[in-house]
Parts: C-alpha cells; sequence; structure tokens
C-alpha cells in the first residue's frame, strides 16, 4: 500500500514498500524497503537538506545527488533559499561530482539536469584556504565537477565561495595559491549548457573549462547562457 508523508523540508511524497528492498536505505529514496515514487526527479530537501539555517548543508545534498547517480534519476531540483556547504579546517572533495570517463565510470550521468531553482550554495564562514604549516587546505576542490558528461544542464543557480570569511594560509605553487577551489569545473563534457548562472567569490576559479589528456579535439560545444563569474 503507498504511504504519504509531508514534513516540512523532509521530502515527503508518496512511498510504496517492496519487500524485496527491506535491508536498504539510502537516506532518500528507499528507507528499509519503503521506495519513494520520485518520477525521474529528486529534490535536495528528499535527502534532509534545509535551506536558510545556519548549518551546513553538504552531507544531505551530496546524499540525494548520489541516490540520483544510483537511481538512474536525470533531475536533481532545490527548493529556493541559501544553503550553506564546508566545515572550517576541513577538505570535503567535491560536492556534486559528475562524472562519466568512457570504460572508468559505472552509472555515467549523461542528460542530467540540475534546477536550483533561485538558490545559492554558500561556503561556510571560517573556511581554510592555503598551506598550514605544510598542509595544503581548501574547503572543497570544486561546488559542481563534470567529467566527460554529455548533455548536462545546469541552471537558476548561485555558487558563492564566500571567501570574504575564509581563513587564508600561506601561498602554494608558481604563482599565489594554486590550490582548487572551483565554483563550476567543466572538462571534456559535449554539449553541457549553463543557464542563469551565477559563481561568486570562489577562493580559485569561478568556472573553469578544459579538457582531459589525451582526449579527441572535437568540439565541446558549451552553452554559457546568462552566466556571471564575478570576483573569484
Amino acid at each position: 500500500l503507498p504511504i504519504s508523508l509531508a514534513q516540512p523540508y523532509m521530502g515527503g511524497g508518496v512511498f510504496v514498500y517492496n519487500t524485496e528492498k527491506s535491508s536498504i536505505n539510502d537516506g532518500v529514496v528507499i528507507f528499509n524497503g519503503w521506495c519513494r515514487q520520485h518520477n525521474g526527479s529528486l529534490d535536495v530537501t528528499d535527502g534532509g537538506a534545509v535551506p536558510d539555517i545556519n548549518v551546513a548543508q553538504h552531507v544531505e545534498i551530496k546524499r540525494t545527488f548520489e541516490s540520483a547517480r544510483w537511481n538512474n534519476i536525470l533531475k536533481l531540483t532545490f527548493r529556493k533559499g541559501e544553503y550553506l556547504v564546508g566545515v572550517p579546517g576541513e577538505t570535503i572533495g567535491t560536492l556534486l561530482d559528475i562524472w562519466g570517463v568512457p570504460g572508468l565510470d559505472t552509472n555515467p550521468q549523461y542528460n542530467l539536469h540540475i534546477d536550483g531553482c533561485g538558490a545559492t550554495i554558500k561556503q561556510v564562514d571560517g573556511v581554510w584556504y592555503g598551506n598550514f604549516n605544510g598542509v595544503n587546505y581548501t574547503p572543497f576542490n570544486n561546488i559542481i565537477n563534470n567529467s566527460a558528461c554529455h548533455h548536462v544542464t545546469i541552471e537558476n543557480l548561485t555558487i558563492d565561495g564566500n571567501k570574504q570569511n575564509a581563513i587564508i594560509g600561506e601561498k602554494y605553487g608558481d604563482h599565489g595559491w594554486q590550490i582548487p577551489n572551483y565554483g563550476i569545473r567543466l572538462i571534456s563534457g559535449r554539449k553541457n549548457i549553463l543557464r542563469n548562472v551565477k559563481t561568486i567569490n570562489m577562493l580559485l576559479d569561478g568556472l573553469y573549462v578544459g579538457k582531459m589528456s589525451g582526449s579527441d579535439n572535437l568540439r565541446d560545444d558549451i552553452l554559457f547562457e546568462n552566466v556571471h563569474s564575478e570576483y573569484n
């Protein structure tokens, strides 16, 4: 029998019980056999993310994104608001890591659609960036990274690196602080679209476009429409 749940910011929705999945719990789509009826789309609130509170939400956002990957769900949305991410003094890696390198990655996320619906992802105050006692720190290598996935659309989203409130360590690299902290990084993904996107105040590049080593020279056909990358 289906059951409907509707708690504020906890996703809600309709769930149907499947005895074959009674031992599975990913915290988003399957809860010990109770399976979310998602219609091909997940919202980050389905994984427990809450906008506009002073608590980091990267665990919940990433959990929802990973559930979409492993359940072949190709649309991820946000409720409008500000989502804090990161932990001072820790390097977390990549928040949304879209990958599809041929022959390497399982579950490539071709045709993925991320719609921020006007949301902002913002790094928390007090993150460490730079070299501290011989160790390099960054809050995130990337907020969003796409490695070789085709037909990916990212729209209606602001990414704020909050560099004004970061703690800056010593320099590293041939010039300045060459330690990753990209807003959006697109590598060898064809026919990607960025629309109504802002990347601001990142500690390295707001937007980075490149090729994987050894890749072909065919056109990537990346479209930017109303994209602003400022103060990075």
